[in-house]
């Protein structure tokens, strides 16, 4: 074997052995990089946990906030409801006492007319009878102008005629101030409450 055959076969072996020795430290590299990625991973997927937790609690406290404007809310809108209806209950009593009034006092007129004709009757035998025909007419206009007045006892009436040129009041009735902010271009009236509706026409 020549000195340049020798000097291939050394090349030779050298080039395997610089290629086993690369591929000894490219594998050493991929494992030691497989490893860190292995790490990195693991802390992503920690950190992705937390996070998790995190918005979990944020979640469950903002439920807990909205649960509690709810409740404050609610209590609210029932002391409204109760003062409401305490107003509303006083106007239908004075509304009853009113109507009473009213009847009581045209009762008094029927009745006088009445002993008035009953009088005349004795006094003019001759036109009596058109005498009661006269008392007959004006007890029927009385019973009549009083049967209007009578306000029912749970629900105060407001005819709707007045609704447009009177101020909202308890005494109105939903569909009166429903009526009212209608007219008044009052967005969302129908879903209101009474007590929403007086305080938007009011206001």
């Amino acid at each position: 074997m020549g000195k340049t055959e020798k000097a291939a076969e050394k090349a030779k072996r050298d080039a395997k052995k610089l290629a086993k020795a690369a591929k000894q430290d490219l594998k050493a590299a991929a494992e030691k990089a497989k490893k860190k990625a292995e790490k990195v991973a693991a802390k992503a997927k920690d950190a992705q946990k937390k996070l998790k937790a995190k918005a979990k609690e944020a979640e469950k406290k903002a439920a807990a906030q909205a649960k509690a404007v709810e409740k404050k809310a609610s209590a609210k809108a029932k002391q409204t409801e109760k003062k409401v209806s305490s107003q509303a209950k006083d106007v239908t009593k004075k509304a009853k006492a009113a109507a009473e009034k009213t009847e009581r006092k045209l009762t008094k007129k029927a009745d006088a007319a009445v002993s008035d004709a009953k009088k005349l009757v004795s006094r003019a035998p001759d036109a009596a009878a058109e005498v009661v025909a006269t008392v007959g007419a004006a007890i029927a206009a009385a019973a009549t102008a009083a049967a209007p007045k009578r306000t029912p006892a749970k629900r105060p009436a407001t005819p709707r005629k007045s609704a447009a040129s009177t101020a909202p009041d308890a005494s109105w009735t939903v569909a009166a101030l429903r009526d009212r902010a209608r007219t008044a271009g009052v967005a969302g009236y129908s879903r209101m409450t009474k007590a929403t509706l007086l305080d938007r026409l009011t206001k």
